[in-house]
């Protein structure tokens, strides 16, 4: 069998699209791999992380905003003409979006509980929706004003790989 990949966007820690990715992966580069310590307890550890700005999401949609979607968007972009000239050949009614995600913006989350529990209360402008696991395919939809079925399927065996450690308070 097959498989083709009409659009490839991607933003990955070896670059910010297909032709940097191709190129630092064929040289063995380890960009975007940094030195962590508070991943695992007395560990040292090497990360992928993207280490670039992110573009913003639309006024519009920042009630769906976090790292995931920004991501997201920032790998749409790269497809996007070829996403839209789809939807207005077939009706946004028969495009669907089925992503795969493992987190949908816990950092945030993460982050706000911190807050919360140093503070007693959650930080201005935190919203817990936006760690919903559906999220991202919401995200999606409507950003391109999709009508079609909008799911998302998270890996919860890589998103549970992380130990959130309680700050002390």
């Amino acid at each position: 069998m097959k498989v083709y990949l009409n659009a490839l966007g991607l933003v990955t820690p070896l670059g910010r699209d297909k032709d940097e990715v191709a190129g630092n992966l064929f040289k063995g580069s380890r960009a975007g791999l940094i030195e962590r310590t508070d991943f695992l307890p007395e560990r040292t550890i090497h990360i992928g992380t993207v280490p670039w700005t992110l573009p913003e999401l639309p006024a519009d949609l920042e009630h769906l905003d976090c790292r995931n979607n920004r991501l997201t968007l920032a790998a749409l972009q790269q497809i996007a003409e070829r996403i839209k000239n789809i939807v207005s050949r077939v009706g946004p009614h028969r495009v669907a979006s089925v992503m795969g995600t493992s987190t949908s913006g816990i950092a945030e989350g993460e982050e706000a509980l911190a807050s919360r529990l140093e503070r007693g209360i959650w930080p201005s402008g935190f919203r817990y929706s936006r760690q919903e696991v559906g999220n991202l395919a919401t995200f999606v939809s409507d950003y391109f004003g999709l009508a079609g079925p909008a799911y998302t399927i998270t890996t919860a065996c890589s998103s549970s790989a992380r130990r959130w450690l309680r700050p002390s308070v």
